[in-house]
């Protein structure tokens, strides 16, 4: 929640300080469809690619093929080392609730999958 809350501040001023923030969905690199994306399509591989240029400050020139494929490679393969672990872990009810009343302490955090920004005056 700390990290959420550095995000919003800084997001906040970014015109004074500068900072371009990048936010990736987990879910989408671990290819779960249908998550806040409309029509359920895998959006991986765009993700990934998306994080990639970030890393690398490339989006203004294309990552190299192999570069690519190989990020893939291992995204597929840690993808499944995980999913098998995440089957086994799921949540229950109770717990969910207990972790959605932590996080929506925070009083820029309302709505569920939501950020809502307060009116900040920034100095």
């Amino acid at each position: 929640m700390a990290s959420v809350d550095m995000f919003l501040d800084m997001k906040s001023r970014e015109k004074k300080n500068f900072y371009t923030p990048f936010v990736c969905r987990l879910g989408f690199l671990m290819k779960r469809s249908g998550i806040g994306n409309g029509d359920g399509s895998d959006l991986s591989q765009l993700a990934l690619k998306n994080v990639l240029e970030f890393i690398s400050g490339s989006k203004s020139r294309a990552l190299p093929a192999e570069v690519l494929e190989a990020a893939q490679s291992s995204l597929k393969r840690k993808r499944g080392e995980f999913e098998e672990a995440v089957q086994s872990q799921q949540l229950t009810s109770d717990e969910k609730i207990l972790i959605e009343k932590c996080v929506f302490t925070h009083k820029s955090i309302l709505i569920g999958e939501k950020t809502l920004f307060e009116k900040r005056k920034v100095t």
